[in-house]
């Protein structure tokens, strides 16, 4: 597994690519000028875990984040950047009515060539060494004794490029963005009022580098 480390000024990013290797090279050779639609599954939920000393010490709260427009966000800079790539012959966007794969292809239909299908990942904990994992968007936090409480917010998405004309997948790759930061979130799994802010600002960076991360390995960037 790649690991990136960078600095950020409200704390440290990390990009951890996925375990899979995508061979740059075909992937080239079967999308260059191709028709390609982006279709996503990824939600507006936020999950917050929160784990601490022992196993029986952990709490999760789902919050529902329309308003944060974070898949919007992340289709935007895909069709853009795919878009300025100039390696397609045409981008478009699709919004699935389901959320299961037949059901996306199925209603993407065979006008466009490749589709390049976007949905929650999921993630190991990878500055704690916990057994818990992170899916989509959402915020871990770590509480043990004599450990400085740390948030994590994070962004975890998949990317699967199908061929529409033969119904297979050319290549898939889940990238996992997070940034350590040096505050607490509230009690548990929580987020205090005057934290909402930062976690927005900090998930909205980290679905613009997810998306950065998906590209490049694919090749596109």
């Amino acid at each position: 597994m790649r690991r990136r480390l960078f600095w950020s000024f409200l704390g440290i990013t990390l990009l951890l690519g996925g375990c899979a290797t995508v061979d740059t090279a075909a992937v080239k050779s079967r999308t260059d000028g191709k028709k390609l639609v982006v279709a996503s599954t990824v939600d507006n939920k936020l999950t917050l875990l929160w784990v601490g000393t022992t196993a029986f010490n952990i709490e999760q709260q789902v919050l529902d984040k329309p308003e944060w427009a974070l898949p919007e966000t992340l289709v935007q800079h895909v069709v853009k950047k795919l878009q300025a790539s100039g390696r397609l012959s045409e981008v478009t966007r699709s919004t699935p009515a389901s959320g299961e794969r037949s059901g996306v292809l199925q209603s993407i239909g065979k006008g466009p060539d490749l589709a390049l299908l976007l949905t929650n990942g999921v993630a190991p904990d990878p500055l704690y060494q916990t057994n818990q994992v992170m899916r989509g968007f959402g915020v871990f936090q770590r509480s043990a004794l004599g450990m400085k409480l740390n948030s994590l917010p994070h962004a975890a998405i998949k990317a699967e490029l199908v061929d529409l004309k033969s119904g297979e997948t050319i290549a898939t790759y889940t990238t996992s963005s997070f940034e350590l930061q040096k505050y607490s979130l509230g009690a548990g799994a929580a987020i205090d009022a005057d934290k909402v802010e930062m976690v927005q600002q900090s998930l909205t960076r980290l679905t613009d580098q997810a998306s950065n991360e998906l590209l490049k390995t694919f090749g596109f960037q």
